[in-house]
């Protein structure tokens, strides 16, 4: 009604177009023609590219297969020949409204509005779009713009009545519902609208039967069977909530509401591997269904099979690569399974598509702060917190992004304000007992038992054994995140023997103080100073030199992906046989070490150190390894390192499996190392199983304990047990 063209014309174009999409309806029942006509349609077109009546059925005939942008390329092309034609203008508006091109819609909406000022269709049209992009007081009122222009216009009321309803005013839309049927007293949706508000007041079984009631009146309405599956879902009635919506599937198994919902009951009620087969059948018979695709990766999930759920919404991404959803969920399980760089780059492509998406700044801000990226993390979750003021989850990520920076003051400000909003979040109350603890003193009560045997080469058979015992007991004090303080007190009783009899017995004595005080964000400085008492009881041998200092100090810088330490070490040696004499003795390190962190998986080191010891003996002492996390298995890691000592010259190779899992309060921790030296000729097996538990807040129990093989001809062994328990105040 609004074409700029005389009468004819226009009567001409739209028989035109008529029969097109009569043939085009047609061809659609029977496959065999339909690209034929699409093919003639396109060749007519080129012939006569300014004629409109040729490009709006191709448009059609794509919208109709659900080729949504197809079908705006071909509408524009017709726009842009008749840039005045409503009809056209308002196709590609609903167009893009429902390909969430939201901002665009509504400018083609305005630009009709512009043309026909009293447009109530894209009036209509626009406040829809705004009620989906949250701008509910603006979708109201042209509503209410329609409705007082057009008072039988029933579609402004059922709108109103549906975001009154989203907006939680469910009094106010019950007016509106009822006002309807005064109007059109037969009007369906308002029945289903007024059973629905039922439903969302919790009151189910009655809304349960409304809507069996309505559907003894319009028998296979599928809006109604999917209204009573969904109202029997949140019921907790799987079983007949999913007998409900297959019924409605079977009506018409293209519509996508049925198969949404069904995809949700197989989720909520645990029956995943018959969700999967249900959507896999989607996919046999429509092999690019997005939904279908992304709902087995849902599944998936719920199933924690995360790789693959990463592959199905990998596919789903294929079939829509700029799909919000889908690159948010990709980010949440790449940083799930640990693979960051990916994470990252899957955040940030839906974040450029909803730049407002609260739940994806706060992702991607958590995936930032692993990486101690802190300025751009904490510049993440201050985003959302302007957007939702009230998110006690962006509070509580900024809370720890600030204590991963070592500002424990502004963390607990964060978890506090999270506490404020929700008394019971129990995240924030135990961020902040946790903060609580750090700067309250630990006692921790250690125990470790060592046993060395030494087999002779030759014959195999034991030729001595030491036996050590040591007692920790240590008391730690973070004075702030800046300054901790640790000390320690150490018991040690060591017994050799030699072809059984007694070589000697020490009891030492240990004193320390530890220090780890952070320069600034890049530097910190560590260092442990030692003083012990040493005495010996032995039948061959007096001690001499029974008092020694010793201990170590370390500068540490850290930048990006470089860690860069440098430092000296005194290390207590003992026994040092002289003659007749038991000596306790020392050596002196000093050297320094680099790590490169290329990816989240890989990190390459290298060190070297200078040894000089108590008789001016010198050695020096290079590493050269790299760290690997496997990929697609995330509590794997493999460390390799080659290290050269010299004087004398030994070449060793050291390879080792580390397996780390957490099940609740418990971490597990296990490691198979091997290593070969070339000096002694010797391969050696060290096997390490290793468990933390916290018991309390307040307490935890630690214990381990280690194996250690010669596998060559030499059979020494090593064992050793330790175990920790320790008390926070």
């Amino acid at each position: 009604m609004f074409i700029q063209l005389n009468k004819p014309v226009r009567t001409a174009i739209c028989i035109v177009a008529l029969i097109f999409l009569s043939l085009l309806n047609t061809d659609a029942r029977d496959n065999g023609g339909a690209g034929d006509n699409l093919d003639y349609l396109i060749t007519l077109h080129e012939k006569n590219p300014e004629v409109v009546g040729y490009i709006v059925p191709i448009a059609q005939y794509y919208k109709k297969r659900e080729m949504f942008n197809t079908s705006i390329e071909w509408l524009m092309k017709a726009a842009d020949i008749q840039p005045e034609n409503t009809d056209i203008l308002f196709e590609i508006g609903l167009l893009l409204s429902w390909t969430d091109q939201h901002a665009h819609a509504i400018e083609y909406f305005d630009r009709i509005l512009s043309m026909v000022p009293d447009h109530d269709d894209a009036k209509l049209a626009k406040a829809r779009v705004l009620s989906w992009q949250d701008k509910r007081s603006e979708a109201l009122s042209l509503c209410d713009e329609v409705i007082s222009s057009n008072p039988d216009y029933i579609d402004a009321y059922e709108l109103k009545a549906r975001i009154l309803i989203w907006e939680k005013k469910y009094d106010e839309a019950i007016e509106v519902y009822t006002l309807i049927l005064t109007i059109k007293p037969d009007n369906k949706n308002a029945r289903m609208g007024l059973a629905d508000i039922i439903s969302f007041q919790g009151n189910y079984e009655e809304a349960v039967l409304q809507f069996k009631n309505l559907l003894t009146q319009y028998p296979g309405d599928i809006a109604l069977m999917n209204a009573l599956g969904k109202v029997l879902l949140w019921q907790g009635e799987y079983e007949e909530g999913i007998s409900v919506l297959k019924k409605s599937f079977a009506f018409d198994e293209r519509r996508k509401e049925a198969a949404e919902l069904l995809s949700r009951a197989y989720l909520w009620s645990k029956r995943f591997e018959e969700g999967i087969e249900f959507q896999t059948g989607i996919i046999k018979k429509e092999k690019d269904n997005f939904q279908a695709v992304y709902n087995i990766a849902v599944l998936y999930e719920a199933m924690e099979k995360y790789e693959e759920a990463i592959k199905w919404y990998e596919k789903a991404r294929d079939l829509k690569k700029d799909d919000p959803q889908v690159n948010a969920k990709l980010g949440l399980l790449y940083s799930r399974t640990r693979k960051i760089d990916q994470a990252i780059s899957s955040l940030q492509r839906s974040l450029k598509i909803r730049e407002n998406d609260v739940e994806n700044l706060i992702n991607l801000g958590r995936v930032y702060s692993w990486q101690l990226r802190i300025k751009e993390s904490i510049a993440l979750y201050r985003r959302a917190l302007e957007i939702d003021p009230l998110n006690e989850d962006a509070y509580i990520g900024l809370g720890r992004t600030y204590f991963y920076d070592g500002q424990w003051d502004l963390a607990k400000e964060q978890f506090s304000k999270a506490l404020e909003i929700n008394p019971l979040n129990k995240e924030a109350f135990s961020q902040i007992a946790r903060l609580r603890r750090l700067m309250r003193p630990s006692f921790t009560t250690s125990y470790r038992y060592a046993a060395y045997r030494d087999y002779a080469r030759n014959s195999g058979d034991l030729s001595g054994k030491t036996v050590r015992h040591e007692v920790w007991q240590t008391l730690n004090h973070n004075f702030s995140s800046q300054l901790l303080s640790e000390f320690q007190y150490r018991r040690i009783h060591e017994k050799s023997y030699e072809y059984g009899d007694r070589l000697y017995s020490i009891k030492a004595n240990e004193y320390s103080l530890y220090v780890n005080s952070k320069l600034n964000k890049s530097l910190q400085l560590r260092g442990k100073l030692i003083a012990g008492d040493y005495k010996a009881d032995s039948d061959f041998f007096t001690l001499q030199n029974s008092d020694l200092i010793s201990g170590f100090i370390f500068l540490d810088y850290i930048k990006d992906k470089w860690e860069l330490n440098a430092g000296f070490i005194r290390e207590p040696l003992f026994p040092i046989y002289r003659g007749d004499e038991l000596w306790i003795e020392h050596t002196d390190s000093y050297g320094t070490s680099l790590r490169y962190h290329q990816s989240e998986y890989l990190s390459l080191f290298t060190s070297f150190y200078y040894k000089k010891d108590y008789s001016d003996y010198k050695r020096n002492d290079y590493w050269l390894g790299f760290d690997y996390v496997l990929p697609r298995f995330t509590k794997i890691k493999f460390e390799y390192y080659f290290r050269q000592i010299t004087n004398p010259q030994d070449n060793l190779h050291s390879g080792t499996i580390i397996y780390t899992d957490n099940i609740d309060k418990l971490t597990f921790f296990s490691s198979y190392n091997l290593e070969t030296s070339s000096f002694f000729d010797e391969v050696t097996q060290i096997i390490e199983v290793f468990f933390y538990y916290n018991l309390k807040d307040y307490l935890s129990v630690n214990a381990g304990l280690t194996y250690g093989r010669n596998l060559k001809e030499d059979k020494d062994e090593t064992v050793e047990l330790n175990a920790y328990v320790s008390y926070r105040f």
